[in-house]
């Protein structure tokens, strides 16, 4: 098989995958363009790799968002004290 065919079956395929992500808003807009320009560039091998890279992620952005409501609420807690 050619390897311009095998790239666009892959390409085609990690495609899918990341608009069927997008319309179930398991990812946002912006994860969805990074991971798309990603996908471009030749990145992921598989689809199973493309989605340890969005678990990750989201991982990232769950903590971050975890650590900052933590923040806030420390922040809030010492204005209430002053």
């Amino acid at each position: 098989m050619p390897v311009k065919v095998m790239w666009i079956r892959k390409i085609r395929t990690l495609r899918r995958l990341l608009k069927k992500y997008r319309d179930s808003k398991k990812i946002d807009r912006h994860v969805y363009h990074t991971t798309y320009l990603s996908c471009k560039a030749g990145t992921f091998k598989s689809k199973q790799n493309l989605m340890d890279h969005i678990e990750k992620v989201l991982y990232k952005m769950n903590l971050e968002k975890t650590q900052n409501q933590k923040k806030a609420l420390k922040e809030e807690g010492k204005k209430q004290q002053a």
